[in-house]
């Protein structure tokens, strides 16, 4: 709102006092009031032409009054609106659907449900990690002994059998009850490797270059070059 000083009050109030003055003049025209006790005795009447025109005047005033009251309304009505609170916005209805009501006792045993899985994950998790930790295994051991550890006492010399290299030449000896083999490796001239007397096959780079050797007497293969035979003395 305007402050009371400002021109626009001055210039309302002047219209004021300007329609006020001449409606109480109308008014007392209009009631047939007579002024001949107290007008001067040189007084003329009003004509009609002024009467008119002031009835013209009078009718401008109260026009520019209604147009003051108008402009002092809608200026209260600007200041009321200004320190008024705004009202709470209120929520639109939308057209969406609702989402359905969900069942508390569905979501319950959902709930159990899916704890019972977690619980049955981290028991398999666990007797998984106790089973992985165990001891590990014992490294199996090579089914093929160095050359240099391969060799069986000697026992009687009816219960043993020799094979003698007669020139040099690389052998290799496999016990045939079990597979294992007892010896891989070169033989010089003269070298000979003795094993129990049981039944053995025997490997050579050439078996024309090695004897088997039972109870003092030596015996050929009967066999020459790359080859592999069987000899059993058991029943000798």
């Amino acid at each position: 709102m305007r402050p009371a000083g400002s021109p626009r009050a001055s210039a309302a109030r002047r219209h004021t006092a300007k329609i006020l003055a001449p409606a109480v003049l109308l008014a007392l025209l209009a009631s047939g009031v007579s002024f001949g006790q107290t007008a001067p005795p040189d007084s003329a009447p009003v004509s009609r032409q002024e009467y008119n025109a002031l009835k013209s005047e009078m009718e401008q005033m109260r026009k520019e009054l209604a147009q003051v009251k108008k402009d002092r309304a809608d200026q209260a009505a600007a200041g009321e609106a200004a320190t008024r609170p705004n009202p709470p916005l209120s929520r639109g209805h939308n057209n969406l659907p609702k989402a359905p009501a969900v069942d508390p006792a569905l979501v319950f045993k959902g709930g159990i449900a899916l704890v019972f899985v977690v619980v049955l994950l981290v028991a398999f998790w666990i007797i998984k990690t106790l089973a992985g930790s165990g001891p590990a295994p014992a490294p199996a051991r090579s089914s093929t002994p160095a050359a240099s550890e391969i060799s069986e006492a000697p026992q009687a010399a009816a219960s043993s059998v020799s094979i003698v290299a007669t020139e040099p030449v690389r052998i290799k000896v496999v016990r045939k009850a079990d597979g294992v083999e007892l010896f891989q490796g070169p033989l010089q001239a003269g070298e000979r490797r003795e094993y129990a007397n049981v039944p053995l096959y025997l490997t050579a780079s050439d078996l024309a270059a090695v004897e088997i050797e039972y109870k003092g007497k030596r015996y050929p293969t009967g066999h020459s070059g790359h080859d592999r035979i069987q000899f059993d003395f058991t029943a000798r």
